[in-house]
């Protein structure tokens, strides 16, 4: 039993550190940017999974045979809980891709790729009106929401030549020549929010096109 406890603190380790680091971190006022946001994300998407590997793992440690179908029946009722009921795994899958997939669409855009962009009601149609954003959205990096004061919601669409539409929510950063965009993707009622980006001086940019982000709430 001894190499059992030793076992279940040591799978049990890992999440309480992250999961106390982050509770920590939860109470100062700050943006989670870069290789920290994705790591958060990449976390909570592998969360689901690593919990229900638990009882599994146990099965094959525990040598009583009483042991080993009690952790099987737990494996299997949080595998039905978390596939069937919940669901969480596949969202949260999908919502990583999701997200994965906007950062490097917007890491690797070209003005050339663009047919137009939209803010609200305004259309930026011209080549010299999308160039500085597309170079704005090319530094777009991880960002997960830490209690920053921000802005009210702006739609946004980016309408590629292929035909492509890419949607975010984009609001400003109070105090800052900042922004963040929120992605968004269809679904029968609503849409999915599939993650943040984090873009510097994205406000100012638009400001020079005439177009002022909202700064209140």
């Amino acid at each position: 039993m001894k190499n059992v406890d030793k076992t279940v603190k040591v799978i049990l380790a890992i999440p309480a550190v992250f999961f106390g680091l982050f509770f920590i971190s939860d109470f100062f006022v700050g943006k989670t940017l870069g290789v920290l946001s994705f790591a958060l994300e990449l976390f909570f998407t592998l969360l689901d999974l690593y919990i229900l590997a638990i009882p599994f793992v146990l099965v094959f440690i525990i040598k009583n045979s009483r042991g080993r179908v009690l952790f099987l029946l737990i494996g299997l009722f949080y595998t039905f809980i978390l596939f069937v009921v919940q669901k969480s795994p596949q969202m949260e899958t999908a919502r990583f891709y999701h997200h994965s997939k906007n950062i490097a669409l917007l890491e690797s855009l070209k003005t050339e790729d663009v047919s137009y962009i939209t803010f609200g009601e305004v259309k930026l149609i011209q080549s010299e009106q999308i160039r500085p954003i597309v170079e704005a959205l090319n530094e777009s990096t991880w960002y997960s929401p830490n209690h920053e004061r921000r802005g009210k919601e702006v739609s946004m669409k980016i309408s590629l030549q292929n035909g492509q539409e890419m949607n975010f929510q984009v609001s400003r950063f109070y105090d800052e020549d900042s922004a963040a965009l929120l992605f968004t993707r269809s679904r029968d009622a609503g849409s999915w929010a599939d993650g943040n980006a984090y873009v510097p001086k994205l406000p100012s940019l638009l400001e020079n096109l005439g177009y002022r982000l909202p700064s209140d709430e």
